[in-house]
């Protein structure tokens, strides 16, 4: 594994965190086998974008919410590309929405 070598103010930037080799190489496969998974029906997902992305990303990442009827996209007001790091309240809010969601569309 390897470091990226973070530059920066926000939080996750004072962070060197480790990342497997070759993950930006697998990025265009992972994307591919994503589009190829088609509708998400009606499951419950939040895609989360750092404010710093890019309009191509933030459309992609638009693009993925909109795969179920229930997607939601959010951008984090704060911080870069680790949004966990830089706002860990978004993150938990956001798994919570999804996982009531799902609880309450459990039969009884």
């Amino acid at each position: 594994m390897t470091s990226l070598p973070f530059v920066g103010t926000s939080k996750s930037e004072r962070y060197a965190l480790p990342l497997p080799l070759g993950q930006a190489e697998a990025l265009p496969q992972s994307a591919a086998q994503v589009a190829a998974t088609g509708d998400y029906g009606d499951i419950p997902l939040v895609v989360l974008s750092a404010n710093s992305s890019s309009p191509s990303q933030m459309k992609e990442h638009e693009s993925l919410a909109n795969l179920s009827s229930r997607g939601k996209h959010v951008v984090a007001s704060k911080g870069g590309h680790w949004i966990q790091l830089d706002e860990p309240d978004l993150v938990i809010e956001s798994i919570r929405e999804v996982v009531e969601s799902v609880g309450r569309r459990r039969p009884q």
